[in-house]
């Protein structure tokens, strides 16, 4: 899991609701016997638990998903490539929850993927994310590296920034066609 924000913004709703699904994806693998680890991966630590089989593990698991914290910028392509060198000699399907916001994330995913990781890619945007419920002047802050930049929001800027998000989208979904990784936006 990618997840460079914290707080009680809509991003927040976002990264509880990655977690469920990470927790629900975790104990249905613990409960068929498969092999499970769990990453957060953040620029300053990485938070791991496993890999652990069976269902005897799932409170340890979901103990551990209740200490999963996030800060700071993340640069996906190197916390991916770290994470390939941490995660041991047996490789299996790698679930990535991210909100793709990071430039970087080919070369992270195809270094996975050479590995012998099959990926699954689930791009978390917030509904704000989305559709933006914005307008007029505003000074918006990156919570990532908190620098603010002043704006002047309205529906030519608002269609703008959707046509580039979904322009974003298209080329992740492509990468993922060309690469044979699973995408679910």
């Amino acid at each position: 899991m990618d997840w460079p924000r914290q707080g009680s913004s809509p991003d927040q709703h976002k990264y509880v609701w990655a977690l469920r699904v990470m927790a629900g994806l975790a104990y249905l693998s613990l409960s068929s016997g498969d092999r499970v680890q769990t990453a957060a991966l953040r620029h300053d630590k990485f938070q791991v638990w496993g890999p652990h089989r069976g269902r005897g593990y799932t409170m340890g698991m979901l103990q551990n998903l209740e200490k999963f914290y996030t800060r700071g910028e993340t640069d996906l392509d190197v916390l991916l490539k770290q994470y390939m060198v941490r995660s041991g000699k047996r490789p299996g399907l790698c679930i990535v929850f991210s909100d793709m916001m990071s430039p970087n994330y080919r070369d992270g995913l195809t270094a996975l993927q050479s590995r012998g990781f099959e990926i699954v890619l689930i791009q978390v945007l917030s509904p704000d994310e989305v559709n933006p419920p914005m307008n007029g002047d505003l000074r918006l802050i990156d919570i990532e590296t908190g620098i603010p930049q002043d704006v002047t929001i309205d529906g030519a800027m608002l269609d703008l920034y959707q046509k580039r998000l979904l322009a974003w989208q298209e080329e992740i979904g492509e990468f993922c066609l060309r690469r044979a990784f699973t995408l679910s936006p």
